[in-house]
């Protein structure tokens, strides 16, 4: 799968919903909220271990963002 900047992921085995924010041959940098949504968390990934979301769970998250930051 290719990945590109903006794409919302989880990781394979489950967790957050997570933005990716840069994209290198062996490692997606990804960007999420912490699970009390106060901070955000930045970590990278190999490209292996994410799953690209759908539409409707892309949606989901751009509404908890709009609620978070309004």
């Amino acid at each position: 799968m290719t990945f590109s900047i903006g794409m919302i992921v989880t990781l394979a085995s489950g967790g957050p919903e997570m933005a990716v924010i840069e994209v290198e041959r062996e490692s997606i940098l990804c960007k999420w909220f912490s699970e009390e949504g106060s901070k955000f968390i930045v970590d990278s990934f190999p490209p292996q271990a994410l799953v690209m979301q759908t539409l409707n769970n892309v949606i989901f998250v751009a509404e908890q963002l709009v609620n978070f930051f309004c």
